[in-house]
């Protein structure tokens, strides 16, 4: 039961990329990091078959940032989007490098 929960939640074992971070288990290319505001977005690959966006919502706590919020996004196309003086202005995009002529599932994340 365990293992259908966590494939459900954080995709196939091979793609669950905060689990191995979060036990020293690195992937083996470099994932592509961006830093908005509060927010820190994490793309990574593995192979053909996976493609993951990771979006981080950062507190402090007293002099220390600490993650408030965790989004995972499993082969999804994801687009990040900032209203500022009433316009809409587009701050990230997904780039799914091997995944270009593949249909992927859209979301776009307003902040």
């Amino acid at each position: 039961m365990l293992y259908k929960a966590l494939w459900r939640y954080n995709g196939p074992p091979q793609c669950q990329y905060m689990m191995r971070a979060l036990t020293g288990h690195h992937q083996q290319r470099e994932p592509r990091i961006t830093a908005f505001r509060d927010r820190v977005i994490v793309e990574g690959w593995d192979g053909l078959d996976a493609y993951c966006v990771h979006v981080w919502t950062l507190k402090m706590d007293g002099s220390h940032p600490v993650i408030a919020e965790f989004r995972e996004y499993f082969n999804t196309w994801l687009a990040v989007i900032v209203r500022s003086y009433g316009k809409e202005v587009r701050v990230w995009q997904s780039e799914p490098r091997l995944h270009r002529n593949r249909s992927l599932q859209d979301i776009v994340l307003a902040i």
